[in-house]
């Protein structure tokens, strides 16, 4: 491979496995973020503000699973683009 496809591929796997890390820690916090909505609403669910709360955070974390979404279909465009140009350099 010339130098300009090896650093192209360099910066993709270094992209690939930094969209792996910033979804992975996501994932965490929705999981935090839904044990303490699961906490409020077992503790103080019959509180009409701690309902509301509890809305806003399930609402949040609605998002943030759609942001996980779009970055994994980022990080499999990274991948297949990986794939791609190893390919097309091992039939040359």
């Amino acid at each position: 491979m010339a130098n300009d496809e090896n650093t192209k591929l360099e910066s993709l796997e270094t992209a690939h496995k930094a969209m792996g890390e910033y979804i992975e820690g996501i994932e965490q916090d929705v999981a935090t973020m839904q044990k303490a909505v699961k906490d409020c609403l077992d503790n103080m669910g019959s509180d009409e503000y701690s309902k509301k709360a509890a809305g806003i955070l399930e609402k949040s974390l609605n998002d943030l699973n759609g942001i996980v979404q779009r970055a994994t279909e980022i990080k499999n465009n990274i991948h297949r683009d990986i794939i791609e140009i190893t390919e097309i350099h091992k039939n040359i």
